[in-house]
């Protein structure tokens, strides 16, 4: 292994590098604008950038854990991973005081529904830049605590992208858990409270017992066209089944939706008679649920990775516990009219 280690930071504001040799911190040089003002630095064996970020992540979450899993992807799937290997992250690390940190809310909700127990906290304060541009390891011991980074460093993460680019043939949920040094998955379920069933009254309107759920909105992968949903909405309605639209903002031109949790969101889901929609980290949490799925990949908004290579690396049917006999899944080829008979041929 090449002794010297050199990370960079590149920002609006900032120009930063830092070169370590055999996992010494030894020089920090650079500069920072604040205000307009540029100030250029150069340190001799400084703390690292990572063990900075890490003392902040200790100063919210106090120094009473001996292991913090740390949710440094932007999506509810990864959470969702988090709560499937939690077990084996425990006796891994043989933690007896473990916690999750993360910096979106609602991956927090998310975990939640899964894991009412384990101790969560909300960086808030915490950029999430900080996250990508500060955490260089997947696995650090610091202070005394072992640090896991989910689903690992943004390094990592884009050099994977790169790979199902080209056709890599593992698994996105098998890559996650074996970087993670975890053999088995854990059985998990939803837990749900009085306030998500009580989802009911705010979609009142909604026939409950022959509707469909709509997921139309995804963060990772490039959105269908609006002619897709507005026949694919059509057609359910001239059959005589009734429409929920899963949307950010409780608003849809496809048909009835409602500003709802993530977790309320789940509970609906639970009750439709099918789910159909984008591939998005909100179908992992509904994967396992009995009704039939239909899932339609299109290609990845950050890297140029066709549906075809997206339904080779983050299939439903790598997960666990996923019943594959109730799973549809399509690659998207513009050819509207030919996966709409698909799901009228299977809902």
């Amino acid at each position: 292994m090449w002794p010297f280690k050199k990370v960079e930071i590149n920002t609006r504001d900032r120009r930063e590098r830092e070169i370590s040799l055999l996992g010494i911190t030894v020089i920090q040089y650079g500069h920072i604008e604040t205000n307009g003002v540029q100030e250029t630095y150069f340190e001799i064996f400084p703390k690292s950038f990572e063990h900075n970020f890490l003392d902040r992540i200790i100063q919210k979450i106090g120094e009473e854990h001996d292991f913090v899993c740390i949710i440094r992807a932007n999506g509810n799937g990864e959470a969702y991973l988090a709560c499937l290997l939690w077990d084996e992250l425990l006796r891994k690390y043989k933690a007896q005081k473990p916690c999750i940190v993360f910096h979106r809310k609602i991956l927090g909700n998310v975990i939640r529904v899964f894991n009412t127990e384990v101790p969560l906290y909300f960086t808030e304060d915490i950029p999430y830049s900080n996250y990508n541009l500060y955490l260089t390891h997947n696995h650090i011991k610091y202070n005394g605590i072992n640090f896991c980074i989910l689903q690992s460093t943004l390094k990592d993460a884009s050099a994977l992208a790169g790979l199902y680019l080209n056709g890599y043939g593992t698994p996105y949920p098998d890559y996650v858990r074996i970087i993670h040094g975890c053999s088995n998955w854990g059985k998990i379920s939803p837990h749900f409270i009085a306030k998500d069933r009580s989802v009911t009254e705010l979609v009142g309107n909604l026939d409950l017992n022959n509707f469909v759920f709509i997921i139309a909105e995804a963060n990772a992968v490039n959105p269908l066209p609006k002619e897709f949903w507005k026949q694919l909405c059509e057609r359910l309605k001239n059959r005589g089944i009734d429409v929920f639209v899963n949307t950010k903002t409780g608003v849809s031109e496809y048909g009835k939706s409602a500003f709802i949790s993530i977790s309320q969101a789940m509970w609906l889901a639970s009750m439709s008679r099918g789910i159909i929609g984008l591939r998005s980290g909100f179908s992992e949490l509904v994967s396992t649920s009995p009704m039939q799925k239909h899932i339609i990949y299109t290609k990845f908004m950050w890297e140029p990775i066709t549906p075809q290579n997206m339904l080779r690396a983050y299939s439903l049917s790598y997960y666990p516990q996923v019943d594959t006999s109730t799973l549809h899944e399509y690659e998207w080829e513009d050819n509207v009219n030919e996966i709409l008979q698909q799901i009228d041929n299977e809902l």
